[in-house]
């Protein structure tokens, strides 16, 4: 993924700010050499318990890819997303065999969140980095 000396990535997200307006925003990671894929770091540590909305996808046992957004929980309240955590999506399901496969029922996600064991020097120095980052926009992130 990454060169020797690392590479700069940016992902895009929206926020919603206290008057209800929704922000687009983009951000630069270093992504260091053997940082493997997966959920980014910044949706990990800023996820919506900090004010973000985040549209995620998952591919369906039938092969559909389904799009669903996490909830949103506000800075200034609510509970983070924990491990176990289910969300339904509404006729997103198996079809239903009684309607001849016209209607679907609800798709369940479980949200199984995996916390590492430990970090080496650069993912620690990385979530400094966005630490600093999201701090800027994101008063309740400096913690």
């Amino acid at each position: 993924m990454a060169g020797r000396a690392g590479t700069v990535k940016g992902f895009e997200f929206t926020r919603r700010l206290r008057d209800g307006q929704i922000k687009k925003e983009t951000r630069e990671v270093t992504v260091q050499p053997g940082w493997k894929d997966g959920i980014p770091l910044a949706e990990a540590l800023a996820g919506p318990d900090l004010g973000y909305d985040l549209n995620r996808g998952l591919k369906h046992i039938d092969g559909r890819n389904v799009l669903f957004k996490l909830p949103f929980i506000g800075a200034s309240g609510g509970n983070p997303i924990q491990p176990g955590f289910e969300i339904r999506i509404p006729n997103q399901g198996m079809p239903i065999r009684k309607s001849g496969g016209k209607s679907r029922g609800d798709l369940r996600v479980r949200i199984d969140v995996v916390f590492p064991a430990w970090l080496n020097a650069s993912q620690i120095l990385a979530a400094r980095q966005l630490k600093e980052c999201m701090s800027s926009i994101v008063p309740a992130f400096d913690i």
